[in-house]
């Protein structure tokens, strides 16, 4: 495809339905899963368009860097999928191939900006994700309303999770049930509205829409309360705050960024065993499934046993009670279970290689420390979202800069 709009054309509307999706992952086109119209749509771009170039052209080597390191990352995850040959556990089929769609689908997104790198506009691509968080509040006053996901856009999953069991499934409002809307799960939905606000602070509009914005998606974010989240928070500005001192220092903030990656990633490891929190019931519960991956790494701890691996060990360990296919609830875990230390210090280089760029935002840093801490209790290398904030952000920021003939 030798046109340059047509291929500029189908690069927008990939992005806008990439971001859209990342956000509203239950909204159902016609009843088909938008992420599998990404799918297809990345693939015909990749295999149909050539690289194009802008006038501005965008070289940051960290950024080229960085974007290699992600590839290796979710390369290596479907690569590790080989130990299925011998690892002698239970596969669950329909749900590993699913899994490895969602992988391949954040792969493939990499790719595609990648080529499109000098056309990633920065208003544009935080305009797209407010949007699709303003969509996403509907949902949750669609689902508030007493309307199933069923009803508002033909999927089966949950727009709601209920329990008057402990507090950590009470919203901050004090009800005992938490909304996820089109997100299909609270705690996704907790940070992606986070993500939404931080983008919201960097948009060039009038104050007043900010702050309406900001307390619009304050208050669904009440309702869908993720405690990690709310833990996450008050991390990213202590790391705020001890940026904006050392300021540019940056042997100090190679130091400061190595113990924050490599910190909350022991974290993991550490909480078990010193029985952080122990008692309350959801943390406990994590334990022992993060007990059960850690078994399933001891079997293979250089290559890993392969995408969903750790959550058919869980199920097989549930058998007596007919099974629990669950996830590990720890994306440490998950990876040193499923693709070994290999997958683990890929992990650990993409964050770190993230928070050194120096053509970042501040606020965009702070996030990317949210999601890390946010990856200690959830999978996260299965969400789109992942590669909106670890690489579109860094590569819209750097050509904002280049427009203004800040470089």
């Amino acid at each position: 495809m030798k046109n340059k709009s047509i291929q500029l054309r189908l690069f927008y509307l990939f992005s806008f339905l990439f971001i859209f999706s990342s956000i509203n992952r239950e909204f159902l086109f016609f009843g088909l899963d938008l992420r599998y119209i990404v799918l297809i749509l990345g693939v015909f771009i990749l295999l149909f368009t050539k690289n194009v170039k802008d006038a501005q052209k965008n070289d940051n080597k960290k950024i080229n860097r960085l974007s290699i390191s992600l590839i290796l990352l979710f390369g290596w995850c479907l690569l590790s999928n080989i130990s299925w040959l011998w690892n002698n556990i239970d596969i669950q089929l329909d749900q590993m191939i699913r899994l490895n769609i969602l992988i391949a689908n954040n792969l493939l997104a990499i790719l595609v900006y990648r080529r499109f790198k000098d056309f990633v506009d920065d208003q544009v691509v935080r305009k797209i994700l407010v949007f699709s968080c303003c969509v996403l509040v509907l949902s949750f006053i669609l689902t508030g309303m007493g309307l199933s996901l069923s009803q508002i856009s033909g999927s089966d999953a949950r727009s709601m999770s209920v329990s008057n069991a402990i507090i950590e499934h009470k919203n901050l409002f004090g009800g005992d049930y938490r909304i996820a809307g089109y997100a299909e799960d609270a705690n996704y939905a907790s940070l992606f509205l986070i993500a939404g606000v931080l983008s919201l602070w960097q948009l060039k509009m009038r104050k007043m829409y900010r702050v309406t914005l900001s307390i619009i998606f304050g208050i669904a974010f009440a309702f869908a309360c993720s405690k990690t989240v709310l833990l996450a928070l008050p991390v990213g500005i202590i790391y705020y705050l001890f940026v904006k001192i050392i300021k540019a220092n940056k042997k100090v903030e190679q130091f400061l960024n190595t113990i924050f990656t490599l910190g909350i990633t022991m974290l993991s490891v550490l909480m078990p065993k010193i029985h952080v929190f122990a008692g309350m019931n959801t943390l406990s519960t994590r334990f022992k499934l993060w007990s059960m991956a850690g078994e399933a790494f001891g079997k293979s701890p250089v290559l890993g046993n392969g995408i969903s691996s750790a959550r058919s060990v869980i199920s097989m360990n549930y058998s007596y009670t007919g099974g629990w296919y669950v996830q590990t609830h720890s994306t440490i875990w998950q990876l040193l279970a499923e693709t070994g230390l290999v997958g683990l210090v890929l992990f650990c280089i993409v964050f770190f290689e993230r928070l050194m760029l120096d053509d970042d935002s501040i606020l965009d840093k702070v996030l990317v420390i949210i999601l890390l801490v946010f990856a200690l209790n959830f999978e996260v290398i299965y969400l789109q979202i992942v590669v909106y904030i670890l690489y579109i952000l860094p590569i819209a920021y750097s050509n904002r800069k280049i427009q203004h003939g800040k470089k």
